[in-house]
């Protein structure tokens, strides 16, 4: 958890609970978490601010102030581990707004060489923005300082993730590379 958040309400996984790959078992054992999750985002999406599985696997879901009793009730009702993180400072889409600010910030660095790739990692830490490089060419893929010189207000943070550097597509074969988004 990071500064400021509070969790509340952990629950114990079942003894027979398995990993999330196991399909047949989490569409059964499971997949309740992530409707009850989806209704808390639509019925509450002022103070939703997001959710993820943990390798438990337990549900975490946050808010941005304290849970509302209502919320917290679908999430009892299923019956399955959850964990309660209040008061992280945002809502979903702020959270989003300060991805895609990130996002704006870091169109510059994409190329035919090199994609960027933007991603909430609340996981990590509550508001956490994480940004890589992409390429077939190593030396495209380490951070020239980027993370310090991106601006996000708190309660989001930036970091750099040097281990998500294969690319998707670099334009190999018949596939298209398009230009920078700024072109």
């Amino acid at each position: 958890m990071g500064l400021g958040t509070e969790p509340v309400l952990p629950h114990t996984p079942p003894a027979d609970a398995s990993i999330p790959g196991d399909d047949e078992f989490w569409e059964a054992n499971y997949a309740p978490l992530g409707t009850a999750t989806a209704a808390i985002e639509e019925q509450f999406s002022e103070e939703f601010g997001y959710a993820f599985f943990d390798k438990t696997p337990a549900m975490h879901v946050a808010f941005k102030g304290p849970a509302p009793a209502e919320a917290v009730a679908l999430l009892q009702n299923t019956g399955l581990p959850f964990v309660i993180v209040e008061s992280v400072g945002f809502n979903a889409a702020e959270y989003q707004a300060a991805a895609n600010e990130v996002s704006r910030q870091t169109r510059q660095y994409v190329s035919a060489e090199r994609q960027v790739q933007v991603s909430q990692s609340p996981s990590t830490v509550p508001g956490l923005i994480e940004v890589s490089f992409q390429s077939l060419d190593p030396t495209l893929t380490t951070d020239p300082g980027l993370a310090e010189s991106i601006d996000v207000d708190p309660p989001f943070s930036v970091a750099f993730d040097a281990t998500n550097t294969s690319p998707v597509t670099m334009g190999v074969g018949t596939e298209q590379v398009l230009p920078p988004i700024d072109k």
